[in-house]
């Protein structure tokens, strides 16, 4: 099936890979055709064609599936720069080296930015016991524990939240009840989407993340990205594991839409907040060939970068590798402190999330610093803070809250909900007197487990409010 984990693990000498084309006027004709394999042929040849007037071969073998780049726009400026289309391809091993230097040679128009194309996951984590502490109390001792009621009467109304994740079917938005904003879902997401019985999809980890952005911000409005692929039976596919990966591409595709959107709102004098939640991670970055995701230069790192120029606050989980009771989908060597934080996580730039229980004892399968990510020391002190997760709902006993997910969704809704008393904060500030109001847990400065401390929103509403 196209997308799956033995699909994407490309045969003998040929890598999985995704290209970020500059979208021109030739490209955009041969793009979007109702003939895949007229569309794959064409775009085969552009590529190629492209490559020979440089004297490199790519050695493109084929063009496996088709991803959704962002629409065509008529911008300028910070906009058109990301104005891209996003490919799936297989190549050549020995053509990587070429692809990169082409993808970082300016004058090189065609090919904006290239990359292993890896898998992602959404994370969910369970592992009961003295490691993960099993379900501990509930939703109400969560927010107790983050200090949420000093939000007061702050619900994120005139805020925007990108929720990158599974997507969220018309029940679920009629149950959750908050406000709909724009709609986006990568082309392996709908390939997904079409094999999952409605039951098996259906309040998956989406839904578990929105229901935290409704607690601490209900009138924010919600932008659902669907990009990781709702869950699938065993009667869909019955040879691999329930839940499949997205990938590296599906991602960067859809950063390229949301950077292009909120670059064109900016040009249209919108300067309202956005806050961007990211509750998935790369659990094996030992996949081979390795995912060069830990690069800053990488284009899905470069685009999370220009989103939080263009003001964004990005929150991203910390990944549930921690050395203690790491995820089983964690590779060998990417678990425990400084191996587990990984990818986009450890992007300097955005504010990365590790677990606790309601309790402050940290969640042993929570990822640990230093971030793998840059040699600079900021870089690489990640997580940044901890929030509470493995809670059950204090109205329904039987639904569970668990992993690095969770927490990072609490913080991203406590962001959102502040955003609305602070809308013209830049990230960093933001981000910064999140930092430094965090109540400590595991040492005076930084710890690998829980970073700066826990998410104190009263402690952070309070030094905001006298800034």
């Amino acid at each position: 099936m196209n997308g799956s984990v033995a699909g994407a693990r490309s045969g003998a000498g040929r890598v999985r890979a995704y290209m970020v084309l500059r979208k021109t006027e030739e490209l955009s004709g041969l793009y979007g055709s109702d003939d895949a394999a007229a569309e794959g042929s064409g775009l085969l040849r552009y590529l190629q064609d492209a490559a020979q007037q440089r004297e490199a071969r790519l050695a493109i073998r084929s063009l496996p599936s088709r991803l959704s780049g962002a629409a065509g726009l008529e911008t300028k400026g910070a906009a058109n720069e990301h104005d891209a289309l996003v490919c799936s391809v297989s190549i050549d091993a020995e053509a990587i080296e070429t692809c990169h230097r082409l993808a970082d040679d300016d004058s090189y128009e065609p090919l904006m930015g290239f990359g292993i194309d890896a898998p992602l996951y959404g994370g969910e984590s369970w592992c009961p016991g003295a490691g993960g502490g099993g379900a501990f109390w509930t939703r109400a001792a969560a927010e107790q524990l983050m200090g949420a009621g000093a939000l007061g009467a702050l619900t994120g109304k005139g805020v925007n939240l990108a929720l990158v994740d599974s997507g969220l079917d018309p029940v679920e938005w009629s149950e959750l009840g908050l406000t709909r904003g724009r709609s986006y879902e990568s082309t392996q997401h709908a390939v997904y989407k079409a094999e999952a019985a409605p039951e098996d999809a259906r309040h998956g980890h989406a839904f578990v993340m929105a229901r935290q952005i409704a607690a601490l911000a209900r009138d924010v409005t919600v932008h659902d990205y669907a990009v990781l692929p709702p869950r699938l039976s065993r009667a869909a596919i019955p040879a691999v594991a329930v839940e499949a990966p997205a990938f590296v591409s599906d991602m960067t595709a859809a950063y390229v839409d949301l950077v292009v959107r909120l670059a064109w709102s900016r040009l249209q004098g919108d300067a309202s907040p956005w806050v961007i939640l990211n509750a998935w991670s790369i659990f094996e970055r030992t996949w081979r060939p390795a995912q060069d995701l830990d690069r800053p230069q990488a284009w899905l790192n470069r685009l999370i970068g220009q989103a939080v120029r263009l003001g964004a606050d990005v929150v991203f989980a910390a990944g549930n590798c921690g050395g203690l009771c790491p995820d089983i989908r964690c590779g060998e060597d990417d678990r425990g402190p400084g191996r587990s934080i990984v990818g986009p996580a450890g992007h300097p730039d955005v504010l990365t999330v590790g677990a606790v229980r309601t309790d402050s004892i940290w969640l042993g399968y929570s990822s640990q610093g230093p971030g793998v990510m840059g040699a600079a020391q900021p870089a690489r002190e990640k997580p940044d803070i901890a929030a509470p997760s493995q809670f059950r709902d204090s109205e329904d006993a039987a639904f569970l809250n668990t992993g690095t997910s969770t927490a990072c969704a609490l913080a991203a809704a406590a962001i959102a909900a502040l955003r609305e008393g602070y809308p013209d904060m830049p990230p960093a500030a933001l981000k910064q007197a999140i930092i430094a109001t965090a109540r400590k847990k595991d040492a005076a400065g930084w710890s690998p487990r829980s970073g700066h401390g826990i998410m104190d929103i009263a402690a952070t509403a309070a030094a905001l409010a006298t800034s």
